[in-house]
């Protein structure tokens, strides 16, 4: 008969066991502080793509438009011929459009390999238990 002794034990938000309270909210904090920081570091990594790609647009002579109305008619007194503008979108919005999509989708990669990850760590757990 095998024998077990029962003890309290803390997690850790990563799964990590401590004996007492204090070690695994000190292990949550260094979590925490190292997510900041690799959250910050990929906010600046992103911010320099979205510069890259509006400078990209202007060295090349490129801009966007809106399609459901690329082109706006400005009104003339005279009124024989009208003038026509493009209707662009300016830099800023294009580069915020970009920059929210590109932090979006980096974001959902980062949860799937998350979920992946934790998924693959939990199948290690219970092979290892059951031996």
């Amino acid at each position: 008969m095998k024998r077990k002794e029962l003890a309290v034990v803390y997690l850790a938000n990563d799964g990590s066991k401590f004996i007492t309270k204090e070690e695994a909210l000190e292990h949550d904090k260094i979590l925490n502080e190292q997510t900041n920081s690799i959250n910050n570091r990929r906010r600046v990594k992103v911010k320099e793509i979205g510069k890259v790609f509006t400078q990209i647009l202007k060295e090349n002579n490129w801009g966007v438009y809106y399609i459901s109305k690329p082109i706006n008619q400005l009104n003339v007194q005279d009124g024989d011929s009208p003038l026509f503008t493009v209707n662009k979108v300016d830099e800023d919005t294009v580069r915020n459009a970009f920059l929210q999509e590109l932090d979006r989708r980096i974001k959902q990669i980062e949860e799937s390999e998350w979920k992946s990850t934790s998924q693959a760590d939990s199948k290690t757990n219970l092979n290892s238990d059951t031996g």
